[in-house]
């Protein structure tokens, strides 16, 4: 897909060098802008993935030394239940 600048040329002679200059540079540069947003929104959603990774990680790792601490044992509560 190339450019076709026979199109732009006619597009700023049919509105006028002023207004067709500024619609194709209005065009343009929301689109870059969305470009950018676009990036920075998935650059947070990386970090937020990270982030909830770590606090997987670290919630586990707490519930363990919880689990230790006051010596619970998940099988024994289950036969518990059972009974």
């Amino acid at each position: 897909m190339g450019l076709d600048w026979e199109i732009i040329s006619n597009f700023i002679s049919d509105l006028g060098i002023t207004k067709g200059i500024f619609v194709i540079f209005f065009f343009l540069s929301h689109h870059w802008i969305f470009k950018m947003y676009n990036g920075r929104l998935s650059d947070r959603q990386k970090e937020i993935d990270r982030l909830a990774e770590d606090n997987r990680e670290y919630r586990e790792r707490f519930l363990l030394l919880l689990d230790e601490k006051f010596k619970y044992d998940l099988n024994k509560q289950k036969s518990k239940k059972r009974k």
